[in-house]
């Protein structure tokens, strides 16, 4: 092998390389290599790898560093600027002021010259309870009695109770609307809606009345007989009570009879007289 390298680098470049192998095996990384031409340096790079060891094993992990002292306390801050009062007081009312008719309340910051207003709100209307002590003038409440399971023989009496009074002396004309008849003109103008049915059998919606009329319309009457004085309303006149036709200002009391097994359903409806 030496041969080989005398015949390729030349005596003086074989000893320099020599030098360079011993020095690149003894793991530094030394000068000698700037003597070699560029032909020479791989040369002996070449040599040193098929002579160099296998990398050594990795060195145990070296103890921590001593911990750095704490730096010194910063200086404390400056103090905050004062802060600025808000001034509060009546907006102007008068013409061209802040809040005109309503008034209100103006604020301004200490010093800054300028200011702003809340103005008051305008005062509502006075609301309503809800709660109507009677039925007010051409206004009208509805409702339904009876019912479609047969009744036995004999004399009977369906209430019908006005959930709102009327007022006290108010004149009403009752009226019955047969279950074959839509309505009575200008009396009872009808049942509420829809066609009647030829068979007289006809669902409850929302009847409807003239002012001044209870209208009655009969849904079903199987059987029953009305008599003309019906309704009544209790009458008590020197000690003793009777029945006598008409609407109280709380309702009325529908009477019929059962010469056998009977049926009777209706709605109704009431509007209180105009004025």
């Amino acid at each position: 092998m030496i041969s080989k390298l005398h015949n390729r680098l030349g005596t003086a470049g074989l000893t320099v390389a020599m030098i360079a192998l011993v020095v690149a095996l003894g793991g530094t990384a030394f000068a000698a290599q700037q003597a070699l031409n560029g032909k020479q340096k791989k040369e002996v790079t070449k040599i040193a790898r098929q002579f160099a060891g296998q990398p050594g094993t990795q060195g145990a992990k070296g103890d921590a560093g001593a911990q750095g002292t704490q730096g010194a306390k910063g200086d404390p801050g400056t103090n905050g600027k004062d802060g600025k009062s808000v001034a509060t007081s009546a907006a102007s009312t008068g013409v061209g002021g802040e809040c005109p008719t309503v008034g209100g309340a103006k604020f301004e910051v200490e010093g800054s010259g300028s200011s702003s207003h809340v103005c008051n709100g305008k005062n509502g209307t006075n609301g309503t309870t809800g709660f109507t002590e009677t039925l007010p003038t051409e206004k009208t409440e509805t409702g339904l009695f009876g019912s479609f399971v047969a009744l036995p023989i004999g004399r009977k009496a369906y209430p019908i109770s006005f959930p709102i009074p009327l007022a006290e002396g108010s004149e009403v004309e009752p009226v019955v609307v047969d279950s074959l008849v839509d309505g009575v003109a200008g009396k009872c103008p009808g049942r509420g809606g829809g066609t009647l049915p030829p068979t007289g059998e006809y669902t409850p919606t929302i009847p409807e009345a003239e002012p001044g009329f209870l209208c009655i319309y009969l849904m079903e009457k199987d059987e029953a007989v009305i008599p003309g004085s019906s309704p009544k309303i209790g009458v008590y006149e020197e000690g003793s009570w009777f029945g006598e036709k008409g609407v109280s200002e709380i309702g009325t009391v529908f009477e019929f009879e059962c010469p056998n097994a009977c049926v009777l359903a209706a709605t109704w409806a009431v509007t209180a007289p105009a004025e």
